[in-house]
C-alpha cells in the first residue's frame, strides 16, 4: 500500500492542475467559440456584389436576425442533428421568406476527407430550397448528389435543414 501512495498523490495533483486550468480558461474558450460562431454568421451575409445590405445583426433565442431599415431580412438559426456518421453536426442556417440563403457548419466530427466535405462548400446545394423542396440524396431516390463515401452525413445534414424549414413554416416563421 505504501508503494502506491506516491502514485495516488501524483494522480491527485495532476487532477487538481487539470481542473484548475479548465476553470481558469472556461471564459476564454466560451469567448472564442462565440467569436467563431459570429464569423460564421457574418459569412452568411455574403460579400462582394451579392452581399446582403444590413444595418444590424441581433442575437435571439436559437440564432440571429439580420435587420435592414427596421425589417428582418434574414433569420439565421442554430440547427443540429445527432444522425451524422460520427455524431452531432451543428449548423447555422440562413433563410429569407422560408428560402435557404446559406448554410455554415459550426461543429462536426465527421471523417476527414469524406464527411468533412460538408464544411467545404457542399452545403451550397441547399441554397434556394424551401420546406416544400425535395431534400433527398440520389442514393435515396432524390436529385441531390451526396458526398461520395459519406451518404449518412449528407442525408443527415440535409434532413436537419429540411426539418428546420418545415418546423419554421408550421410555426408561421418563414
Amino acid at each position: 500500500m505504501r508503494k502506491e501512495l506516491p502514485f495516488v498523490g501524483m494522480a491527485l495533483a495532476c487532477g487538481l492542475i487539470v481542473s484548475t486550468l479548465a476553470v481558469a480558461t472556461r471564459d476564454r474558450v466560451v469567448g472564442n467559440q462565440r467569436a467563431f460562431e459570429l464569423r460564421r454568421v457574418l459569412s452568411l451575409t455574403g460579400d462582394g456584389p451579392l452581399a446582403i445590405k444590413y444595418s444590424a445583426i441581433k442575437e435571439r433565442p436559437g440564432g440571429y436576425v439580420v435587420v435592414h431599415e427596421g425589417k428582418t431580412i434574414v433569420t439565421i438559426s442554430r440547427v443540429s442533428t445527432d444522425a451524422g456518421y460520427n455524431g452531432r453536426i451543428a449548423l447555422l442556417v440562413g433563410a429569407a421568406a422560408g428560402v435557404v440563403t446559406g448554410v455554415r457548419v459550426v461543429k462536426h466530427a465527421e471523417t476527414p476527407g469524406l464527411g468533412d466535405a460538408i464544411d467545404h462548400g457542399w452545403l451550397d446545394v441547399a441554397i434556394g430550397k424551401n420546406a416544400q423542396s425535395q431534400w433527398r440524396v440520389t442514393r435515396d431516390g432524390g436529385d441531390i448528389d451526396q458526398i461520395t463515401g459519406a451518404t449518412i452525413t449528407s442525408s443527415a445534414t440535409l434532413q436537419a435543414i429540411a426539418d428546420h424549414l418545415i418546423h419554421q413554416a408550421e410555426a408561421g416563421n418563414p
